[in-house]
């Protein structure tokens, strides 16, 4: 399994494909401009020597607060992440294949280390137990989940 990553140019959504034009349509009405390959994650998906148009995934924190999303693949080909952070009112778009089976949630009041792989000493705890108040997944910025 290996990604493509798409020529850096824009792609009018009417030269596209039928899928490929719903997705840049997507794109156009999320996000208010035509797709780009400098766009993080529109990649064509190749398993298996199969090409496989990506599906859109966008993650948008509507709190009022920043946000650290978690997120678990559990079949098919993920984002590429298992988390971030989110500060409030952004979208992030990301792309999965169309078997990507999975969960995206939410995680708040998140304190990590400098390398993302525990609780900070700032969350009163000295660098032990969770890292955010909900939704923590073993006190990791990018979440790492077995199937």
């Amino acid at each position: 399994m290996h990604l493509n990553t798409v020529p850096k140019r824009c792609t009018p959504c009417a030269e596209l494909k039928p899928l490929a034009t719903a997705l840049c349509m997507l794109y156009l009405a999320e996000f208010g401009r035509a797709l780009t390959g400098d766009d993080i994650g529109w990649r064509t998906i190749v398993s298996n020597s199969t090409a496989q148009t990506p599906i859109p995934l966008v993650v948008t924190n509507a709190c009022p607060d920043t946000i650290w999303p978690g997120i678990g693949t559990q079949n098919g080909i993920g984002p590429g992440t298992g988390g971030f952070m989110l500060e409030t009112h952004v979208r992030k778009l990301m792309f999965v294949s169309p078997d990507w089976q999975g969960r995206v949630w939410g995680r708040t009041n998140c304190s990590f280390n400098a390398e993302g792989t525990g609780p900070s000493n700032l969350n009163g705890v000295n660098g032990n137990g969770a890292a955010c108040t909900t939704g923590d997944c073993f006190a990791m910025l990018d979440c790492k989940f077995t199937v």
